[in-house]
């Protein structure tokens, strides 16, 4: 006879990443919180961070990839934790990524299961 049981299973349901953008030109440094895949843009340079990950030694890595005027200027991974050394240093902007947010939901998904006599 069939019967139903709930298992847990655990989603991300969104990221966001914090960086820092320092505007050379007018000293002036500005936070945000993007969400990830969600380019930011900023006069004719387009900021995206397009995944963030923690490995098993629990250090955060963010994908940057970065556009200026549809051009790609920069497309790497970058170390969260050594968050003293800029990502990126342009002619005007110097972009770090100061942290990953890690949002989890866990959501019951109904499981049928058949057991046999």
């Amino acid at each position: 006879m069939p019967f139903i049981s709930l298992a847990e299973v655990t989603h991300l349901t969104h990221q966001t990443a914090n960086i820092v953008l320092l505007d050379k030109l007018y000293s002036d440094k500005k936070n945000y919180n993007i969400t990830l895949n969600q380019p930011l843009r900023i006069g004719e340079m387009t900021i995206n961070i397009q995944k963030c990950i923690k490995n098993s030694q629990n250090q955060e890595f963010a994908f940057l990839r970065v556009t200026e005027n549809k051009e790609e200027i920069f497309k790497n991974w970058v170390s969260i934790q050594e968050n003293n050394s800029t990502s990126l240093q342009h002619k005007r902007y110097d972009i770090t990524v100061q942290s990953c947010n890690f949002y989890k939901e866990v959501q019951k998904e109904s499981i049928l299961e058949t057991r046999s006599k």
